[in-house]
């Protein structure tokens, strides 16, 4: 009995012992579990910490690398030519042709998505701030946003527009040089174009109203402005090459409370115009967009190439407009030439169409001599004075001169 009871007891105490180090073993190997859990979100949190020194790198290294050449162009003399004609093509015809492919505009589409995720970024910063224990992670996380973006906008801007600044001058290359012109040379130039728009009001149909329709049947405008420049091309081997299709703004009422027709988009390369700018001035604003592509970034010349490629067009719709637009020019700088009188009796040989196209025209854009106007109107002139356009805003009248040599040469 007694030697039944002591293995009675030692069984006993081996299953207790059992139990003990099976509790040990849960214990040890629930400590384990919640290391390795702490050591993966260590981890994690370690691969989150090193994605930031890699993104401020890269950027970094953009950085420079815009700014060398940023310089380089305004100091180098042939680098912004070699670019030009060498590099930035590449990215008119991939980066253009792709967003080419859209009906509407990218660029346009991008500022929206841009606002709304500022907006967002906004919320979700304040929210991080108030929420989050470690105030310096969600500040380092949106400074790294910003300074990425505004990486991005500067090189954009850089590579697609402000190194073609820098180049030469369409005129230059186009063998147009700079001369002296008198009060009568001037009016040849205003008797051509009248002459030239006068004929092509008479080949034109007219929407209810007696004005000129980008809709008028038969007339497929994108498509004609763009055979229009491809033309000009055969000639000017400067405008050669590949074209976009140009696109219309869907915020253009924006547009014309800025006073603005048109505007070539560094980001996207598109070429955009002003839908509800009076129609005879939008095929001329289209080509005028479209000679940006090519890296004729002063507002002076991106204006002769589109007179030029609206001149020589196969459409009676844009000779109509590209006459009308330099008429507009050349007879204001008339006026002050030559005086009221002559002014008169000259306006008076104008188609009386084209004469209701110009009352028109002035008629619209009164309506938008506001302070936003103004201040655009100071944007703009300090921008082109800053891309080493010295007249600012003026050197649209250049224009003139450019038509005025043109020709001088033609009658030579």
């Amino acid at each position: 009995m007694a030697e039944t009871k002591t293995k009675t007891t030692a069984k006993s105490s081996n299953s207790k012992s059992g139990g003990n180090r099976k509790t040990t073993a849960k214990k040890t190997s629930g400590k384990t579990e919640q290391k390795k859990g702490r050591q993966t979100e260590n981890k994690q949190v370690e691969k989150k910490k090193s994605i930031l020194p890699i993104v401020f790198t890269v950027a970094a290294i953009i950085l420079v690398i815009t700014i060398i050449c940023d310089v380089l162009a305004r100091n180098v003399s042939g680098f912004a030519e070699f670019y030009a004609e060498g590099i930035y093509p590449f990215f008119v015809h991939t980066i253009g042709f792709i967003n080419g492919l859209f009906p509407f505009a990218v660029g346009e589409i991008l500022i929206f998505i841009l606002i709304l995720a500022l907006v967002i970024g906004i919320i979700v910063l304040i929210i991080s701030l108030l929420e989050n224990e470690n105030k310096k992670k969600p500040g380092v996380i949106a400074l790294s946003v910003v300074l990425c973006t505004g990486v991005f906008i500067y090189s954009s801007y850089t590579f697609f527009c402000g190194i073609n600044y820098h180049r030469v001058p369409f005129s230059e290359k186009s063998g147009l040089a700079p001369s002296k012109y008198s009060a009568e040379e001037l009016e040849k130039l205003c008797i051509y174009i009248i002459d030239n728009v006068n004929a092509a009001a008479e080949e034109i149909s007219y929407d209810e109203e007696g004005f000129m329709s980008v809709e008028a049947e038969g007339f497929d405008m994108k498509a004609e402005c763009v055979k229009a420049m491809e033309k000009a091309g055969k000639e000017y081997s400067a405008l050669s090459g590949f074209y976009p299709t140009p696109k219309g703004v869907m915020v253009s009422e924006f547009m014309s409370m800025c006073k603005i027709m048109g505007i070539y988009d560094p980001f996207t390369i598109e070429a955009n115009y002003n839908v509800n700018a009076p129609d005879f001035s939008i095929p001329f604003t289209v080509c005028h967009e479209l000679s940006h592509l090519k890296g004729f970034m002063r507002e002076d010349e991106a204006n002769f190439i589109a007179y030029l490629a609206c001149r020589e067009s196969d459409s009676p719709y844009l000779r109509y407009s590209g006459f009308s637009e330099a008429l507009i020019y050349a007879m204001g700088q008339y006026y002050s030439a030559a005086g009221a009188e002559k002014y008169t009796e000259l306006y008076a040989t104008i188609h009386p169409s084209v004469i209701k196209e110009m009352q028109n025209n002035n008629k619209y854009w009164s309506q938008y001599e506001t302070p936003v106007a103004e201040i655009s109107s100071k944007v703009n002139d300090t921008y082109l004075k800053n891309q080493g356009q010295d007249e600012g805003v003026k050197s649209y009248g250049r224009f003139v001169d450019l038509m005025i040599y043109d020709l001088m040469q033609t009658n030579e």
